[in-house]
């Protein structure tokens, strides 16, 4: 039975939590309500991808979007695949993080699931901050 007062154990990492983090540094970079509102159009359309597609087709669609805004959020993808325990070189650009994620199904299966949420996140980060200005 559990009392409530469990210390984390120090070998754990809570994915979750970094990939709201992740999330919450992304939408920072949008600086007024339009490029948040660009933002959270996006997240959602990138989210779309990712869902349907799958996470190569997730970086192919965000790199013929343009550097920009696009390009920003696929290298903060990157960013988040490295921080992760997969086996991500820290100099991999999107193609060799994929294909080193890609190597193993469950790794593969669990980048799918955390990008997904970080841009869910990232989505509701956007639309907090259009909220707040508007």
């Amino acid at each position: 039975m559990s009392n409530g007062n469990h210390a984390p154990n120090p070998g754990w990492t809570n994915l979750d939590l970094l990939c709201a983090r992740r999330a919450e540094e992304i939408a920072s970079a949008a600086t007024d309500q339009s490029r948040a509102k660009d933002l959270d159009k996006l997240a959602t359309d990138a989210l779309g991808v990712l869902g349907e597609q799958g996470v190569y087709a997730l970086f192919l669609y965000l790199e013929a979007q343009g550097q920009n805004l696009a390009g920003s959020l696929a290298e903060d993808l990157v960013a988040l695949l490295k921080e992760l325990p997969m086996g991500v070189p820290p100099d991999a650009q999107w193609k060799a993080a994929v294909e080193t994620i890609a190597q193993d199904l469950d790794t593969l299966l669990l980048a799918w699931e955390l990008l997904g949420r970080t841009l869910t996140y990232t989505r509701y980060h956007a639309r907090v901050k259009v909220a707040q200005e508007g």
